[in-house]
C-alpha cells in the first residue's frame, strides 16, 4: 500500500506537497494535545496534593497533643504520655490508673496551682476542667494524690506538644522503673520490699517474693502493658467524643 502511495505521489508533486503539509499539521496537533494532556495531569496532581496537605495541616493545627511526664514520688518510676488537650481531669485520673495498672478504687484528688479538685461524682469541675484550659492559664504541673492512707503522690509535668493527626490518642512513649502494686502500702513500703527481695537474709524477703514475684525486676518498665490498658480507654474516649 505504501509503495502504491509512493508511486502515486511521485506522479503528482502537488499531492506530495499536500501530503507533507497534512503530516506536519497532524504532528503539531498531536504535540499540542500531548502538552495539554501533560498540563491537565500536572494540575490534577497539584490540586489533589494541595487538598491533602491542607487537610493535614488543618488537623495538625487543631490537634497538638500534650507531652506529659508522670513521676511517682519516692520511687524510680516515671512514664511519658501523649494526651489530648481536651482531656478532663476526671479522664486524666483514669489514664493515670491505666498507666500504672491500678484499680482506681481508692480516693484520689488533684492539686493544681493551689486549688484542690476532689473525686466525688458531684464534683463537676473535674469533668469540665480540661488540660487545654490549664495550658492556656500557664500551668505546667499537676499533683495527683491516690489512696490517702498509702500516700501515693504523682507529679504530672506538661513538658511540650506533639503534632499528630488524631485527637483521640492516649499513648505511653517512654518510661523507667517497675510500677508498684497499689496495695503494697505506699512509697516507703515499696522501697523496703524492693530492697528485701534482693536480700535473702532480710526478714521481709519471703513477704517481698509473695508480693512481687520471684522474677521481679525493679528496673523493668512494661510500656507495652501500659499501652494495652490505654488502648481500651482510647477507644472509649474516642467514641464518647464522636457521640457528643
Amino acid at each position: 500500500m505504501l509503495e502504491t502511495m509512493e508511486i502515486e505521489l511521485n506522479k503528482n508533486p502537488q499531492a506530495l506537497e499536500s501530503f507533507a503539509i497534512s503530516l506536519t499539521i497532524m504532528e503539531e496537533t498531536w504535540s499540542e494535545l500531548y502538552e495539554d494532556f501533560q498540563e491537565s495531569q500536572h494540575n490534577w496532581r497539584k490540586d489533589n496534593l494541595s487538598l491533602v496537605k491542607t487537610s493535614q495541616s488543618e488537623q495538625i493545627d487543631k490537634s497538638p497533643m500534650l507531652i506529659a511526664q508522670l513521676n511517682l514520688l519516692g520511687t524510680n518510676f516515671w512514664r511519658r504520655l501523649l494526651l489530648p488537650q481536651n482531656l478532663s481531669l476526671y479522664e486524666l485520673h483514669e489514664v493515670i490508673q491505666r498507666t500504672l495498672g491500678w484499680s482506681g478504687r481508692f480516693l484520689h484528688g488533684f492539686l493544681i496551682d493551689g486549688k484542690t479538685y476532689g473525686n466525688e461524682e458531684e464534683d463537676l469541675e473535674t469533668k469540665t476542667t480540661c488540660l487545654s484550659e490549664l495550658v492556656a492559664a500557664g500551668i505546667s504541673e499537676i499533683t495527683y494524690f491516690y489512696d490517702f492512707t498509702a500516700e501515693w503522690e504523682i507529679t504530672i509535668k506538661l513538658i511540650g506538644e506533639e503534632h499528630l493527626y488524631s485527637q483521640e490518642v492516649v499513648y505511653c512513649s517512654a518510661g523507667e522503673g517497675a510500677c508498684p502494686p497499689e496495695h503494697i502500702g505506699g512509697p516507703l513500703s515499696w522501697r523496703r520490699m524492693t530492697s528485701a527481695i534482693y536480700n535473702k537474709k532480710s526478714e521481709l524477703h519471703r513477704e517481698a517474693i509473695e508480693l512481687l514475684g520471684e522474677n521481679f525486676n525493679s528496673e523493668e518498665a512494661d510500656i507495652s502493658q501500659a499501652n494495652r490498658a490505654l488502648a481500651t480507654f482510647r477507644s472509649k474516649h474516642g467514641t464518647e467524643k464522636r457521640d457528643k
